[in-house]
């Protein structure tokens, strides 16, 4: 029979085991973050390119957004840190709130609401801005008064993720061309994402939108992850 002091050694060495496997990064994490880093120079240059201007094409786009080819959260935080991608959706953020003039959150507020939509890893990047477009469109409803924290944290997760468990199944994009189709699913080619890109950048042209222009020139759907 083991003794007090075997079993409670027993179970420290089992939570040591615990945390160990928990810390260890899941297959092709590093090498996902490897190849974001050498795609980006930086945080700020991941910024500059999926800024919040850049949600008005994953807005109309889902398929681009749900692209299996994007980075998620996870893959960002073992690129640059954690800090750094919550440093992104504070951007995301602070983008939102000023776009809706409705009194100001504070710069706690915004920190402390990245960080509860950061827990969500596993989302690509594009998600989440999909998310703010759907947000900034009212698709989640109306913000009555001052902007609030929960104006953002409650749709997120009342209202995305579940609208994001029915339609991910519906959008799979591919960065190559040779996809099986399917009469289930509507499947976003290649050939599609370039000619979605084309339009877009066409009427920005016609809009004059020079913000938006000069995103799209510089815009190539990722194919390193």
């Amino acid at each position: 029979m083991k003794t007090i002091t075997q079993q409670v050694n027993n179970a420290l060495q089992n939570l040591n085991d615990c945390v160990q496997n928990s810390v260890q990064p899941r297959p092709g994490l590093l090498e996902k973050s490897e190849a974001l880093k050498a795609r980006f120079s930086g945080i700020q240059a991941f910024k500059s390119y999926y800024c919040p201007d850049a949600t008005a094409v994953f807005g109309q786009n889902p398929g681009m957004a749900y692209s299996s080819t994007v980075p998620t959260l996870e893959v960002v935080m073992r690129a640059f840190g954690e800090d750094a991608a919550i440093a992104w959706l504070y951007m995301l953020i602070d983008s939102f709130v000023q776009y809706c003039n409705k009194g100001a959150l504070t710069g706690k507020q915004m920190m402390d609401t990245a960080r509860r939509l950061s827990v969500k890893t596993h989302l690509k990047v594009t998600e989440f801005m999909l998310f703010f477009w759907r947000l900034g469109n009212g698709e989640y409803g109306k913000i009555f008064g001052n902007i609030s924290p929960m104006d953002i944290t409650e749709p997120f997760y009342k209202g995305f993720l579940k609208q994001r468990d029915d339609e991910v199944g519906r959008y799979t994009v591919t960065a190559t061309d040779d996809v099986a189709e399917s009469s289930e699913r509507h499947i976003l080619k290649g050939e599609e994402i370039r000619a979605v890109q084309q339009n877009l950048l066409e009427r920005a042209i016609q809009e004059n939108n020079e913000d938006e222009i000069r995103w799209l020139e510089n815009f190539v759907l990722p194919t390193y992850i």
